[in-house]
């Protein structure tokens, strides 16, 4: 989205037929000059209308470009393309995958668009894994000037967006949909992290900020993003915005997002209190208005972007913090953009932490923040069928410890997604949920041995009737704190030192790609290198044993050497 003036903003709103052959596209425009006349060019035809229709006919990228003019004044607007469901490429998988309903999903976090391509066409097929997880590919905090505690980009920055524009410090939109096709052609569906119960945190924008702390001035100065959109917060500010000469308030000019489409700045201390799960603002992470009717719709049509560019669902970061009713709601927009149902092979799963608040959140249908039988209950009132509320599944935060958090299943297994260990549990400060001596967290244990045999474990168990199952491939990370990705935006050596800023916690680039490799890459635990769990054969074959295919050795699945 390319605009010479922030006084024109919007984005694509797509609805599909029923049978999703064919689609209309709307642009969404806000104006600040409500005298002004707009013409709309979709490709090659020009319009003065908005609206747009296209079928399934139609193969390629649908490039938008609006123009608005008053008096001697004019204003474009260029939006990033459109992409439709009919143009991913077929996804060929063994009958025990149910058509994306059943299988194994390696969350190759950190890991560049372009490698997790080649780690497709290299491996993932042929070894029998039904899906890629991908960090959250929006637009997202990026900086080469501003160091956060000694760090170049730290890992987390993917988790506080700007925009829901599909540019990532791990690839550009092209390269994502590149990526996505050649999985897809592999036999490789594509699962995307989706961060929409906040945007960045607060004071982490493209203006200048001041805070103290413990009697000391600290200046900190503008942040970035992977295509460079505007964004600007409220705390600790003393920078002007360029285009108004003013101190900023919420704006998230790309989405767009507003002041009024947030919640007003407040802390979670208790966790077992609903307002402030939902509209407490999450480690200071400017929390979305998910009541707010456009909220939801602005969060469902980037649902339709990711299904657009070909992913076949997604999982939804801190969802216990949107809540059950505006979860029920967004995805009853959802549902209604997509055509009136959703994709045979769709999948969600969403992130409801449960430790103490079980009575709360699971247990009691009736208290009111409920994402068992009330979440279901609102997505049943949101108009979606028995079949599709099936497909909107909850991260185990329960697994292996003390599942079923309620002592029986409330809702069948099969609504859950299990793993061993998550991203989350990797690094300091983690709130991370207790697996006590059932899991292993590999890069803090260090321990192959026992790593592998609780993923074996993951597949072998027969005690409840799970249908998606994940295995995290991840880096190690280094003893004095570095923990960004390896891909190069967190190392040190390109730091920009020209304003008097150091990057102290360096973490080297790595090529997370690395055809015919073994698993467990993990050199002694040295920091900053690929993990590859999910090359490990003895992974492999429990998870084709689960699924019903026959065991394979290195050599069929392209695994050089001896591992």
């Amino acid at each position: 989205m390319d605009c010479v003036c922030r006084s024109l903003t919007g984005y694509a709103h797509v609805v599909y037929g029923s049978d999703r052959t064919s689609a209309t596209v709307s642009v969404r425009t806000f104006l600040r000059v409500s005298s002004a006349t707009c013409s709309y060019t979709f490709n090659d035809d020009v319009t003065f209308s908005p609206d747009y229709n296209v079928t399934s006919s139609f193969t390629d990228s649908l490039n938008i470009v609006v123009e608005c003019s008053e008096s001697s004044d004019i204003w474009t607007l260029e939006l990033d393309p459109v992409n439709f469901v009919w143009q991913g490429n077929t996804v060929t998988q063994p009958n025990g995958m149910n058509n994306g309903q059943t299988g194994a999903i390696v969350d190759l976090f950190g890991w560049p668009y372009d490698d997790i391509a080649q780690e497709c066409s290299d491996f993932l097929g042929k070894a029998g894994y039904m899906g890629v997880k991908i960090n959250p590919p929006q637009e997202s905090v990026l900086t080469d000037t501003w160091a956060q505690s000694g760090q170049r980009n730290p890992w987390y920055f993917v988790y506080q967006p700007v925009s829901y524009r599909l540019y990532s410090r791990l690839g550009s939109r092209d390269q994502l949909r590149s990526m996505i096709q050649t999985c897809r052609s592999n036999g490789v569906r594509v699962y995307a992290d989706a961060v929409v119960n906040h945007m960045t945190g607060n004071g982490n924008d493209v203006i200048l900020h001041r805070g103290e702390s413990d009697g000391t001035c600290w200046i900190w100065g503008e942040k970035s993003s992977a295509k460079h959109s505007p964004y600007f917060t409220t705390d600790a500010t003393y920078g002007v915005s360029e285009y108004t000469n003013a101190r900023p308030a919420l704006e998230y000019p790309a989405v767009p997002y507003s002041p009024t489409d947030f919640h007003c700045e407040r802390s979670i201390t208790s966790w077992d209190d609903p307002l402030q799960l939902e509209a407490g603002w999450l480690e200071s992470l400017t929390d979305l208005n998910t009541e707010k009717t456009y909220v939801r719709e602005r969060i469902a049509q980037y649902f339709v972007d990711l299904l657009g560019i070909g992913f076949s669902g997604f999982r939804i970061d801190a969802l216990k913090h949107v809540g059950p009713t505006d979860t029920g709601a967004i995805f009853g927009l959802f549902n209604t953009y997509m055509g009136g149902s959703l994709p045979d092979d769709f999948i969600m799963w969403g992130e409801v932490g449960i430790g103490g608040e079980a009575d709360l959140l699971a247990c009691n249908a009736d208290s009111g923040y409920n994402f068992y039988e009330g979440l279901d209950a609102e997505y049943t009132a949101n108009g979606l069928s028995t079949t599709d509320i099936a497909k909107l599944k909850l991260w185990s935060s329960d697994y292996p410890l003390s599942m079923p958090a309620c002592g029986s299943w409330i809702l069948p297994a099969s609504r859950f997604v299990i793993q061993n260990d998550d991203h989350d549990q990797q690094f300091s400060g983690s709130s991370a949920r207790d697996m006590g001596d059932l899991g292993s967290i590999l890069v803090l244990d260090e321990d192959v041995a026992k790593h592998r045999g609780f993923e074996e474990i993951l597949f072998n168990r027969t005690d409840a009737d799970w249908q998606i199952k994940v295995v995290l491939s991840s880096y190690t990370l280094f003893a004095d704190g570095a923990a960004g990705f390896p891909d190069g935006y967190s190392a040190c050596a390109d730091f920009d030192t020209s304003l008097g800023q150091t990057c102290t916690l360096d973490m080297p680039l790595e090529t997370a790609f690395v055809s015919g490799s073994c698993g467990y890459t993990v050199e002694d635990f040295a920091g900053g290198k690929y993990t590859r769990v999910h090359r490990d054969l003895s992974i492999v074959n429990a998870m084709r044993s689960w699924i019903g295919l026959s065991s394979v050795s290195l050599a069929d699945i392209g695994i050089t050497g001896s591992c």
